[in-house]
């Protein structure tokens, strides 16, 4: 005789009308596991595509996380001579994991068992090989803030790339200016005639700054070098995970700039 236990978990999302949709996982007993938001709202909502779906159970867009351990073979007991069945609840990592079925199975078929409210059951079964199947079951809440969240994660990210990939694609504008700032920082002699002069101080100190820029960057603006990162970039992916929002503030820095001078 063997026992075999399954376990079964209950994704309650607050934020859908329809009713959980159950998700069954298979763990060996005694295991532990680590189970994302991310994977949970994959798994329960249909509308989501196989991309979304994907993007949500990988580490890029994953949510919060808890750690699982589910019930082990200790948690059941089983009495050949009596043909009787006791599953206990287990519980671990602050979920309680509740026997929900059992069943005997033996060559030819199964025999259902059915457990009471405390898990005890009894079979009839009277050969010598077969095993005992217990299901078990908890529930794990995703809060509605965390969904909303993740489901609106593969958008914004997908925005962010494309967003990326249009600001790499406006490089060689961006180097025809850093290879024009030294003749801009000649414009900002005070020598000139004042017909030739840049006056503005705004658009000197802009000017100066984008200078800076280049002599520490061997003459690259800054916003070139990220460009340069994200084009050369293992993964496209990665990168705007990691530098998406350095990214961001230094072209909105850069773009304050070239308004200054344009001014």
């Amino acid at each position: 005789m063997k026992k075999i236990l399954s376990f079964l978990i209950v994704s309650i999302m607050i934020l859908s009308s329809a009713l959980p949709v159950l998700a069954s996982q298979s763990y060996e007993p005694g295991t532990s596991v680590t189970i994302t938001d991310g994977e949970l709202v994959a798994d329960n909502y249909d509308s989501l595509t196989e991309g979304e779906r994907a993007m949500l159970r990988s580490a890029l867009i994953a949510g919060g996380s808890r750690t699982v351990s589910a019930p082990d073979e200790n948690s059941v007991t089983v009495d050949p001579s009596e043909r009787t069945v006791k599953a206990d609840a287990f519980t671990a990592s602050g979920l309680t994991w509740k026997p929900t079925a059992a069943r005997v199975v033996y060559e030819d078929g199964t025999e259902d068992i059915t457990l009471s409210e405390s898990g005890n059951g009894a079979y009839e079964y009277t050969g010598n090989v077969y095993s005992v199947e217990v299901d078990y079951s908890t529930g794990i809440a995703v809060g509605e803030a965390s969904q909303r969240t993740l489901l609106n994660g593969p958008y914004y990210f997908r925005r962010g790339l494309q967003n990326l990939i249009d600001t790499d694609g406006m490089s060689t504008s961006v180097n025809v200016l850093s290879s024009s700032i030294n003749t801009l920082v000649n414009y900002t002699d005070e020598s000139l005639d004042e017909g030739l002069r840049i006056n503005e101080q705004d658009a000197i100190d802009a000017i100066n700054a984008l200078k800076t820029e280049t002599t520490e960057n061997e003459s690259f603006f800054a916003i070139e070098i990220y460009c340069f990162d994200y084009e050369f970039a293992d993964s496209k992916s990665e990168y705007l995970l990691e530098n998406g929002s350095d990214f961001v503030n230094q072209l909105r820095d850069f773009y304050d700039k070239v308004v200054a001078i344009s001014n």
